[in-house]
């Protein structure tokens, strides 16, 4: 990672809070990278406090002047302007790269978050990571785009549950199976009802299994007994 906005991208992914981080200017670093990382296959996770960068990099023009060679006074001083003014350049730096798509996903965020779409729907919101969040967004504007729900609910599913399936049984009823791939659980459960408040038609009926699958003829591996569940 060479970018400051890269690696705080990464820290957001991650739910860690980019607020508690300190930027220190680094003793030793490269004119070539905006961070001073010690190691070569370093990443920030949730116990990283500080990070060491080089804010002459891209932003020589507002530092040179505040960290001059024979200047040693105020020096804590201009440390904690440097990591002030960090904090406000990189939230501008990650907003710069941002399109269309992202600022409507950033607005739905913000409806979700304020309670537009119900306070439960709120409460649940949060049980979801930041990459979980993108996936359900993201399909909230095609949902938008095209008026259909079930296509965007399967890949929402699919996309928060990543060892699930969703079919569909059009044969005799509009109905949706859904197979989470996973042990039942209350945060499960909970973020499983709100992306089927979200995108589920409302002419359509479904059934949810969470870790055993239905059993399907000529399938030896979905007709094993005692790991299947009856449709």
């Amino acid at each position: 990672m060479n970018y400051m906005w890269d690696t705080l991208i990464l820290a957001k992914r991650k739910n860690i809070d980019i607020e508690n981080i300190y930027f220190r200017l680094a003793e030793i670093y490269s004119p070539y990278l905006e961070l001073a990382m010690k190691y070569i296959n370093f990443s920030i996770d949730e116990n990283t406090t500080e990070l060491d960068v080089n804010p002459f990099y891209r932003f020589g023009y507002i530092f040179n002047r505040m960290f001059m060679p024979d200047d040693d006074e105020s020096q804590e001083l201009r440390e904690e302007l440097l990591n002030c003014m960090l904090h406000f350049i990189y939230n501008i730096d990650i907003y710069t790269g941002m399109n269309t798509h992202e600022f409507m996903r950033m607005f739905i965020r913000s409806d979700i978050e304020n309670g537009y779409f119900g306070e439960e729907m709120k409460e649940s919101w949060s049980l979801f990571s930041l990459t979980e969040q993108e996936v359900v967004t993201t399909q909230m504007i095609d949902m938008y785009k095209t008026g259909s729900g079930a296509e965007v609910l399967r890949k929402a599913i699919l996309g928060v549950f990543n060892n699930g399936y969703v079919y569909f049984n059009k044969i005799l009823k509009d109905e949706i199976l859904i197979f989470a791939g996973i042990r039942e659980k209350d945060i499960y459960r909970r973020k499983m009802e709100f992306l089927i408040e979200m995108f589920m038609p409302l002419d359509f009926k479904y059934r949810i299994y969470w870790s055993k699958h239905f059993g399907i003829i000529g399938s030896e591996e979905l007709m094993k007994e005692d790991a299947i569940v009856l449709y």
